[in-house]
This record gives C-alpha cells, sequence and structure tokens, in this order.
C-alpha cells in the first residue's frame, strides 16, 4: 500500500508537469479575454509590441510620414527648377500629399480605438453641419476670394447636384460621431472612412465654388478630394476584407486582398495621372496630339477599364459566396428546429443585407466608373461627349459617396443594430404565481408524494436544511489548491486533466466530510466549512459526475466573473498556484469572494447516501448499464475501485423520502428562489454535453422553467458548442436515460409543452438571448454569421459522408455477398 501511495504520488507529480507544459503553450495561442484582464500581460503580447509578423503602428506611420514628405520635396524641387511648368499640376500633387497624409494619421485596425468624449462627439456634431452649410454657399459669399461669382444656370444645376450629396453624407456622417459611443476599432475605423467621404463630398463643390476667384485654391482642394477618395475607397474596401476574413472558415478565399490592393493602385493611378495630363485629357484637338500622347490616352483609358473590370470580379465573387451561404443556411433551416433553426434563419437575413448592400455598393460604383470611361472614349474618338452622360456621372458620383457612406455606417453596427433571432413564444396559461404553488402542493417533482402530518414538517425540515448549506467561492479555491497540489492524503494522484467530480467526490470530499475521531457518521462538507451556520446560496448549480473536476470550478468561477465560456478560468486554473493567487485577487477586488454557490457534490451530506456502497448491480455482466456502473465504481486515473466509507451514518433513500436529502433538489431551488433575492440557476454543461441526457439535470432545468429562474449555461468554449451542434440542434429531452424508467416519465410529465422546453432549452444553450443584449459591431456580426455556417456546412458534410457510408454499405448488402451455389472459400473471403 506505501509503495502504491508513493508511485500515485510520482504519478501525479509526472502527469502536472506534462500538463502544465501543454497548457502553458496553449494559453500563449489563446485568444485574451478574462483571463488577460486577470493575469495581465502573460497572456497576451504587452500592447507596446505589435502581433507577431506585423510592424508596429507608430513605426509604419513614421515610415509612411517619410515617404509622403521625401515626395512632397520632390514635387517642390521639380516644380522650382522648371520640370513642373503648370501651376495647376503642382497645386493638386500638393493636394495629393495632404490627402495622402491622412492614412499616416490613421492606420486602419490600429491601437487606438475608443470614441471621443462627449464633449468632443457634441463639438463634431455641431462643426460638420456648420462647416457644409458654410462652405456650399461660398458661391454667394466668398470673402476669402474676393466678391461673390452668381453662377450660371448650368454651374448651379451641377453646383445643386453636388451640394445635394454633401447634404445627405453630412448628415450620416453626424449621426456616426453621435452614435459611436462603444470601443470597438471595426466601428472607429467606419467612422473615419464616413468622415473621408463627408470630406471628399464637401470638396467638390468646394473646387468649383471658388475656381473663379482662385484657381490654385480650387485645384488644391480638387487634388485633395480626388486622392482622398481613394483613401476612403481603401478603408472602405479593407472593412470588407475584415469581415471576409473572419468567414474564412465557411470557405472565403478567392484572393481579395490582391483585388483590392490592385484596385487601390489603379485609382491612385488614374488620379495621379488626371492631375499630370489635366490638359491632354481634356483637350479635343486630335490634330495637335503625338504619337506620346496618344499612348498616354491608352495608358489612362486602360486603367479605369481594368479597375472597373476587377471591381466588377470583386463585388460578384463576393455576391456569389454570400449567395451560397443564404443556399446553405436555407437547407440548414429546414432540417433544424428551435434555437438552431432561429439563428440560422437570423444568419440568412443577416447574409441577405449584406447581399443588398454589395449589389447597391456594386451598382453605384460601376455606372460611375463605366460612364466615366464612356465619357473619355467619346472625348478621346470624337474629341466631343455628349453632355448629357457629363451630368449623369455627377449625379451618380454623389450618389456613389452617399451610398458608400450609409452602408458602411449601417454595416458597421453604428447606425443599424440587428434585431435578435425571433423565435416564436408559446403562451402558457400559468403564471409564475401558480408555477410557484404548484410546487408549494407536495415538494418535488422527484417524488410527487402528498406527505401529511409529521411528514411534510420532516420534509420541509429537511429542504430548509438543505437550502442553508452553501459554498462560498473562496472556499471552493481553497479546496482546488489542496487538491491540486497533492495535499489531499486519500487522492494524492489527483490529474486535473482526467479526474472527474465523481473521483472526488469519493475519495476527497467524503473522507475529509466524515466526522473526526471515533465518532459515528459525517456531515455535508459545506457544513463542516461554515461550521454548522447557514450559509443560503444565491444561485444553484446543475452538473454532472462524470465532467472533470476541473471544469465544474471553471464553470462556477466563470460564472462569477460573468463570462459566457470557462475555458480560460480553466487555463488559469491549471497554471499554479501564482496565477490562482491572481484570480483570487481578482475575485475579492470584484466582491466575489463570498459569493455563495449551492452544489450537490459539496452541499449533501454524502453519508447518509452512498459513501458505504454503489448501489445494485444491474443485469448482464457485458450489459452497457453494468459496464457504466462498474466504471463508476472506479477511480479514472488509476482504475482502482474506491473504497466504501465505514462511518455507519444512517443511510435514507426512497424508501424514506421525508428524509432522503437526492429528491428534494427542485423543492429546495423552489425554496431559495422564494426567499433569496436574486436566486438564479446555473448550469456548468460538460465538454461531451453529457448533462442534456441526463434525467434529474434536465428535472432541475425544467423546475427553473417553471418557476421563472434566470437560468445561465456555462459552456467550455465556442469550438466545442460547434463540436457538438447537429446533437444540441436537434435536442429532445424526451431521449433523456434515467436509472429507472418511472423516473424519466415522472419528469416528463411535469414538462407542460416539450416543444417548447427544448426551444427554451436552446436558447439557453447557444445563448440566443444573451447573445445580442450587447452592442456588436460589423466584425462581430460576421463572427456570429461565420460560425453558423460553419456549423451548418459541418453537419451537411457529415450528412454526406454519412449518406455515402450507408449508401456503400448498402451495395455491399445486396451486390457483394455471394449466393448459396457460389464456392464456400469465395463466401468465406468475402466474409471474412
Amino acid at each position: 500500500s506505501s509503495s502504491l501511495s508513493l508511485a500515485n504520488r510520482s504519478r501525479a507529480r509526472n502527469a502536472r508537469a506534462a500538463m502544465a507544459a501543454v497548457v502553458d503553450q496553449h494559453v500563449l495561442r489563446h485568444q485574451p479575454g478574462l483571463a488577460h484582464a486577470i493575469l495581465g500581460e502573460r497572456l497576451d503580447t504587452p500592447v507596446q509590441f505589435a502581433p507577431a509578423g506585423q510592424p508596429s503602428y507608430a513605426r509604419l506611420r513614421a515610415k509612411r510620414a517619410i515617404a509622403l514628405a521625401a515626395l512632397a520635396v520632390l514635387v517642390a524641387l521639380l516644380w522650382q527648377f522648371g520640370h513642373i511648368t503648370d501651376g495647376a499640376v503642382a497645386y493638386r500633387l500638393f493636394g495629393t500629399i495632404v490627402a495622402l497624409s491622412i492614412g499616416v494619421v490613421h492606420v486602419p485596425n490600429g491601437a487606438c480605438h475608443r470614441p471621443p468624449n462627449e464633449f468632443c462627439r457634441l463639438i463634431l456634431c455641431l462643426g460638420l453641419p456648420c462647416l457644409t452649410l458654410y462652405w456650399l454657399t461660398s458661391v454667394w459669399h466668398c470673402p476669402f476670394f474676393g466678391e461673390p461669382h452668381w453662377p450660371t444656370a448650368v454651374e448651379f444645376s451641377k453646383h445643386a447636384i453636388r451640394s445635394s450629396g454633401a447634404i445627405f453624407v453630412t448628415a450620416t456622417a453626424v449621426c456616426c460621431v453621435a452614435w459611436m459611443s462603444t470601443a470597438s476599432r471595426y466601428a472607429y475605423d467606419a467612422v473615419w472612412t464616413v468622415v473621408c467621404i463627408w470630406l471628399v463630398a464637401l470638396l467638390r463643390p468646394v473646387s468649383h465654388n471658388v475656381k473663379h476667384h482662385s484657381p490654385n485654391f480650387a485645384n488644391f482642394t480638387i487634388g485633395i478630394a480626388h486622392s482622398l477618395e481613394v483613401v476612403a475607397f481603401v478603408w472602405d474596401a479593407l472593412l470588407m476584407l475584415r469581415r471576409l476574413d473572419v468567414w474564412r472558415p465557411a470557405g472565403i478565399g478567392f484572393g481579395a486582398k490582391r483585388l483590392v490592393s490592385v484596385m487601390g493602385i489603379c485609382f491612385q493611378c488614374k488620379v495621379l495621372m488626371s492631375a499630370l495630363y489635366r490638359d491632354l485629357l481634356k483637350r479635343k484637338e486630335h490634330a495637335a496630339w503625338n504619337p506620346g500622347d496618344v499612348f498616354t490616352w491608352y495608358m489612362y483609358l486602360g486603367i479605369c477599364m481594368m479597375f472597373t473590370v476587377i471591381w466588377i470580379v470583386y463585388i460578384s465573387q463576393v455576391i456569389v459566396v454570400f449567395a451560397e451561404f443564404v443556399i446553405l443556411l436555407s437547407r440548414e433551416a429546414r432540417c433544424v428546429h428551435g434555437a438552431a433553426r432561429a439563428e440560422t434563419l437570423w444568419a440568412r437575413r443577416m447574409l441577405s443585407y449584406e447581399i443588398i448592400a454589395c449589389m447597391a455598393v456594386g451598382t453605384t460604383v460601376t455606372l460611375k466608373w463605366a460612364t466615366y470611361v464612356f465619357y473619355k472614349w467619346q472625348i478621346y474618338t470624337s474629341g466631343a461627349a455628349l453632355e448629357a452622360f457629363h451630368e449623369f456621372s455627377h449625379v451618380d458620383h454623389e450618389i456613389d459617396l452617399f451610398g458608400t457612406a450609409i452602408c458602411t455606417a449601417m454595416l458597421s453596427g453604428i447606425l443599424w443594430q440587428p434585431a435578435e433571432p425571433h423565435v416564436d413564444e408559446i403562451s402558457t396559461s400559468k403564471t409564475h404565481g401558480e408555477n410557484m404553488r404548484r410546487y408549494d402542493r407536495g415538494g418535488s417533482i422527484g417524488t410527487q408524494l402528498s406527505l401529511t402530518g409529521n411528514g411534510r414538517a420532516v420534509w420541509q425540515n429537511k429542504v430548509e436544511e438543505l437550502a442553508g448549506r452553501g459554498v462560498r467561492l473562496h472556499a471552493l479555491l481553497d479546496f482546488w489548491e489542496t487538491l491540486a497540489g497533492g495535499n489531499v492524503e486519500a487522492m494524492p494522484h489527483f490529474d486535473p486533466l482526467r479526474s472527474t467530480t465523481n473521483d472526488v467526490v469519493r475519495q476527497a470530499i467524503i473522507p475529509i466530510s466524515r466526522n473526526e475521531g471515533t465518532a459515528i457518521g459525517g456531515r455535508a462538507l459545506a457544513a463542516v466549512w461554515s461550521k454548522g451556520e447557514n450559509v443560503f446560496a444565491t444561485h444553484m448549480v446543475t452538473h454532472t459526475w462524470s465532467s472533470l473536476f476541473l471544469h465544474l470550478i471553471a464553470g462556477i468561477i466563470a460564472d462569477a466573473f460573468g463570462a459566457q465560456y470557462y475555458m480560460e478560468v480553466a487555463d488559469i486554473l491549471l497554471r499554479g498556484p501564482e496565477d490562482i493567487s491572481k484570480l483570487r485577487t481578482a475575485l475579492r477586488e470584484r466582491g466575489l469572494l463570498e459569493e455563495a454557490y449551492w452544489v450537490c457534490a459539496f452541499s449533501v451530506n454524502q453519508h447518509a447516501g452512498i459513501c458505504a456502497g454503489f448501489g445494485q448491480a444491474p443485469v448482464g455482466h457485458e450489459s452497457p448499464e453494468h459496464l457504466q456502473w462498474d466504471a463508476n465504481r472506479r477511480d479514472t486515473v488509476t482504475q482502482e475501485l474506491f473504497r466504501v466509507c465505514d462511518c455507519g451514518e444512517s443511510k435514507f433513500f426512497n424508501d424514506q423520502p421525508e428524509r432522503c436529502e437526492i429528491n428534494k433538489f427542485d423543492a429546495m431551488m423552489q425554496h431559495l428562489c422564494s426567499s433569496v433575492q436574486g436566486f438564479t440557476h446555473v448550469v456548468v454543461v460538460d465538454a461531451a454535453f453529457a448533462l442534456f441526457s441526463r434525467a434529474w439535470c434536465i428535472a432541475e432545468i425544467v423546475c427553473s422553467s417553471e418557476c421563472d429562474m434566470p437560468k445561465r449555461i456555462m459552456v467550455h468554449s465556442a469550438e466545442m458548442l460547434d463540436q457538438h451542434y447537429d446533437i444540441l440542434s436537434t435536442i429532445d429531452v424526451r431521449e433523456c436515460r434515467a436509472a429507472r424508467v418511472e423516473d424519466k416519465d415522472m419528469i416528463l410529465e411535469s414538462i407542460r409543452d416539450v416543444e417548447m422546453f427544448n426551444t427554451q432549452l436552446q436558447l439557453a444553450i447557444f445563448g440566443t438571448k444573451g447573445l445580442f443584449s450587447r452592442w456588436i459591431d460589423g466584425q462581430d456580426r460576421a463572427a456570429m454569421i461565420g460560425r453558423i455556417v460553419v456549423r451548418a456546412r459541418s453537419c451537411r458534410c457529415k450528412a454526406s459522408v454519412s449518406s455515402s457510408v450507408s449508401t456503400r454499405l448498402s451495395s455491399v448488402r445486396h451486390n457483394t455477398y455471394p449466393t448459396s451455389e457460389e464456392s464456400s472459400d469465395t463466401g468465406d473471403s468475402v466474409a471474412s
């Protein structure tokens, strides 16, 4: 026995060392979230450094600033020494440099993403419309440029078109600045894009208004406007690429980044050529052209047509991919029900909106460039162009600016937040009070007995006694540190990655909670920790004993932090005493160490129930029930039989229901719900999602649903949820298992509407109800859609593989087995 104990201790130490190394690598790769907030810089690259493989944003800004400064000096030198003879060209080039410098000031997806404070937003909201109004009316009052110029009818028509677009874009920009109050890199970049479009829409009419008073200033502003349009196009395309990047696991992969890069280069080359060859591209006398001029014209038209073609290819591929996703989700919606179907339909609706936005922006951009190319082609071929095309190009340009601004603002989540998935609520005839009274009639779902007299009093006293056995978080953390450190004498071989809650109850909780010395019996471990004082829990925990004990503790602590998943807390618990100390500090700072939870493993007196045995062995030595029963009485790590407890405590089961503790969970929940303010039900789901096949776990969820208790379901991770999506999307409580068939029937009979219960259970599992309670930006929304698409695609792949295997097996059964007339050796070969 001594040598076996030493071997177990050595094996446990080796397992913990190997586990720590694996966990260190896993956590360092893990996306920082709650763990990063608790442990600080240890789980993430420090903020002052850039992500691996990317230059720092400060260094990137410096490089861009140096390049722009060198370009500005070059233009100034060329102008000074007479290489640039046209002052208009120089001013347009300087305007281009000023516009590109905005790309130095703001780097998309940079470190800064916090919105300005309320005072700054108020100043911007007042300043943008005032500037717009002032400069749009500068055609009549131009104090900086001399006497006002009264426009002709044609000039006024063009001015009205440009001014209308500027007014609409200004309204969009003001709304974005006013409503952008949440820290989000994606929304922050979207606001910069919309403000950049506002500057383009404003500077276009300004340059037209002042050209009669100050041609140089007009050329300077038009150079800024044209290059700013390139910057806004690239920023908007980058926003689209960031939404596409989160969909990459769902099947996006057609070289979108390369196409955007080529389009940005073509756009900027077109702007530079318009500045350098301004006179040539407007000249209509073909006789004065030389071969170089003809080459310039062909290059200019070729660049414009290249951009148009690439844009059509790019936007068409995006729409086709979205359409494929919509078709996939439509098929998936016909195969699932409840919350899974609601989420699928929601994702399909969001993708439909994306398609509409892409088609709108794609149409306006295509029309703008196609009209412009046709207009220039008319000038090149005939020396003249229809004025109607020129007017239409102005109208389409303003429509394009406004459409791009409004689509960017809406798809980023600033001007529009999607409604949560719709699930038809089935009205119930019972109110909350009637549901509560339902449990007052005789107590528990587990018994449904009508007790009278002394029996009812004993029952109620036991319920109240159970309700006072809450466990505080600091006690759970202390117990975990003792257990993980190998300091529990009866369980030195504890392995956090293998030991289950059943192992811990049998080998740690039961021995520790036994009365000391020669005293008979034992108590609940919660009562030992509280020294007999009542601790009324504010949270009831439902869990399975077959899950890892690590996951139970991590799920409870993650719930205290308000997290959606408990994987990050589990990582912290595995890392050792130093990080657990930081976790304890974080709980203390938030005032959570005294938070009390009711957990059956700690709150039930195991000595009055299971400590002395494992129940009657099922019939059939090789039956699945017997194999499961045998596994439940062995340690998961050592495979040795558990020692039974000889404490001598009286045992109470269903033969004495009023004294039994394990049949009163739902009654105890109802008691705490009615007496403790803010009582909630927490369901800690194991990584295999076996909890939803346990009848008594379902019974506790039924109880909380009937009593309208707030319910939170803690899942290991989003990845684990997606892996089990095909099972959870068709979950049905009628398929749960129980040791006794009558227990399952009794539990199902207590559910008024099974289909509605399944739907509500899915809502809690998938997190649909709480998923959209917070503000989300366009990238987060795209990530949600991508997860749903990946789940649907994985289910389709599994279904196709299953269908293929079934077809092959059917083919083997019908075509390959030999007939009775065939030789026996052939039959033996095929059979083998």
